[in-house]
């Protein structure tokens, strides 16, 4: 009500007639001195909107209150948090679940080592791939592989193409084993790449064991799928790719700026990947 009178210029006896109070109640208000709780909720919500803008509005509840904590060594709740983020409405993007969209046509039901169980003990044990699809206005349809260590999280190696082939997985895998030494297992789904003669004899050759996901069941990759899906929630549903190229740049920042060094993952006790890399190595 101070806010409103301020604002207005108005006198204390007007703005009584003008709100039909007490001119009183509008002295009592005026002179109000804040709690301090609700010292601490303006404080807190300076706070929220910091994180929020530096997360680039990809953080939600829990992750807010994480950072904040964590940065002030607090102890605030997700409620209180969450019921601050209403007042400024503010509010991350929802993930839309993915769904499988490949044919089973012609696939085989071949040996799935992991079997849905995403827990590790040690980096380099199980590493998992995938691809997705980006869409740009000059170059059209375009197609990302990602590699994942299921023990970190990370995205260690990455290829991004017009065309979805064999070779651009390849590229992916090759960028990861260029940083690290060949997993036990790397999942795949059962796509024509994955399930390519190059790509086989590349994985034999290593020494590496293929596991597969099941016919038209995504849950069976579910942290690669849940990263690309996530990816497209915090980023590419936001931009608008002039060509293949504005992309890639979109996207290095993204994987190796934002996700593997900067972003919180609740598997990781809200560690970003790199770090939490760091500290099993120190």
């Amino acid at each position: 009500m101070v806010k409103l009178i301020n604002d207005a210029n108005l006198p204390v006896s007007r703005a009584s007639r003008v709100l039909n109070i007490p001119r009183r109640t509008v002295y009592n208000d005026r002179d109000k001195v804040p709690t301090k709780h609700e010292q601490t909720n303006d404080w807190l919500k300076t706070e929220i909107q910091r994180v929020f803008q530096a997360a680039k509005k990809r953080y939600g509840v829990i992750k807010i209150t994480r950072q904040i904590n964590t940065v002030h060594h607090m102890n605030f709740s997700d409620r209180r948090v969450s019921g601050l983020m209403k007042t400024l409405g503010i509010q991350s993007n929802i993930i839309k679940k993915w769904r499988a969209t490949q044919p089973s046509i012609g696939r085989q039901n071949r040996p799935n080592l992991v079997n849905q169980n995403f827990k590790t003990d040690t980096l380099n044990h199980i590493w998992t791939t995938d691809m997705t699809y980006i869409h740009t206005v000059h170059d059209g349809w375009t197609y990302l592989a990602s590699v994942m260590d299921l023990h970190s999280r990370a995205i260690i190696g990455w290829a991004y193409g017009s065309k979805m082939t064999t070779e651009l997985t390849l590229q992916a895998l090759k960028k990861a084993l260029n940083n690290r030494p060949a997993p036990v297992i790397l999942h795949t789904d059962q796509g024509s790449q994955f399930l390519s003669q190059s790509y086989e004899e590349t994985l034999t050759a290593l020494n590496i064991r293929h596991s597969y996901s099941r016919p038209d069941v995504p849950y069976d990759n579910a942290v690669i799928e849940s990263f690309h899906a996530t990816l497209k929630k915090e980023l590419v549903h936001h931009e608008h790719y002039r060509n293949l190229t504005a992309a890639k740049l979109s996207l290095f920042e993204y994987i190796e700026s934002w996700y593997n060094r900067r972003r919180m993952h609740g598997s990781l006790n809200y560690l970003a990947p790199m770090t939490f890399e760091t500290q099993l190595r120190a």
